[in-house]
């Protein structure tokens, strides 16, 4: 009693299935350790993000201000 077509039943099929499973739990648990950062992590991050924000010249033009 199988509900599945037979063209859909194939090996191939089956094992490009497996295939997109894998890149699939693969890609989640690289963001998931992108997300739980440990907080050494977390400060170089936000100290190399605060070093990459764009400068602008200031109003009287003798210093630079950091856009926020």
């Amino acid at each position: 009693m199988n509900d599945i077509a037979p063209e859909l039943a194939s090996p191939e099929r089956a094992a490009l299935i497996q295939r997109l499973v894998k890149a699939a739990e693969h890609r989640i648990t690289a963001e998931s350790a992108l997300i739980t950062l440990s907080k050494d992590v977390r400060w170089l991050w936000d100290r190399a993000r605060f070093a990459l924000q764009p400068l602008r010249v200031s109003e009287d033009r003798r210093s630079l201000d950091v856009r926020v």
